[in-house]
């Protein structure tokens, strides 16, 4: 099982926020660790490791001995089931230098959609090439339709500075700690609350408003 951790703010994540991120990121998924983090100069940089002290390390130290005021930081850690772990052992968030992309859940038949992906994740970066923001919760419904998952999707749009978050009937909650949303795929505490089935949000990063 996969889990995400996914923060952003008006300001910028404080350290002891994005200590305990990290800390509640392997209660499942322990065998694949990865971080997507943006400041707010929009450099982007992706940390990996299958190793959790050595991540969270590197992590951390990204943070705290740089110069970055960080706005957004995606967290995902994922159990790489034994038919995979000779296949691929890279970074579990994906990109085609458009989109980043992190995913919980099962994308059937995600071959159909690229032959060339090796984890079904990957289908979300052609799924995606699509993406109408004008008309999002039916773009989104009809790509549902159109290719039948189980999922939370978290997507990072470079070319718009847009964050896509959205859930089919995988569980998502949410919270606000000091200003900061925070979402996570497991539940965590009593703060977090659902979001409901077959919901989808657009984050406008550069006004780091929510316009849906």
């Amino acid at each position: 099982m996969c889990n995400i951790v996914l923060a952003y703010s008006k300001v910028y994540l404080e350290h002891d926020l994005v200590d305990y991120m990290l800390d509640i990121l392997p209660t499942k998924g322990r065998d694949n660790y990865s971080a997507l983090i943006v400041d707010d100069d929009f450099n982007i940089s992706l940390i990996h490791s299958k190793d959790y002290d050595t991540f969270k390390t590197l992590t951390f130290k990204t943070l705290v001995d740089s110069d970055m005021l960080v706005k957004f930081l995606l967290l995902h850690s994922r159990a790489i089931p034994e038919t995979e772990t000779n296949t691929y052992n890279g970074p579990n968030i994906y990109s085609n230098n458009r989109f980043y992309v992190a995913h919980h859940g099962i994308i059937p038949n995600a071959e159909r959609i690229n032959k060339k992906i090796k984890i079904d994740s990957q289908a979300l970066l052609d799924i995606y090439k699509t993406i109408d923001y004008k008309n999002i919760d039916n773009w989104f419904m009809q790509s549902v339709k159109k290719y039948p998952r189980s999922s939370v999707e978290i997507v990072y749009d470079v070319e718009n500075d847009k964050l896509v978050i959205a859930n089919t009937f995988m569980p998502l909650y949410y919270t606000i700690i000091d200003d900061v949303y925070i979402y996570v795929t497991y539940k965590v505490d009593d703060r977090f609350c659902s979001m409901q089935p077959y919901s989808v949000r657009v984050i406008d990063l550069r006004r780091l408003e929510q316009i849906h």
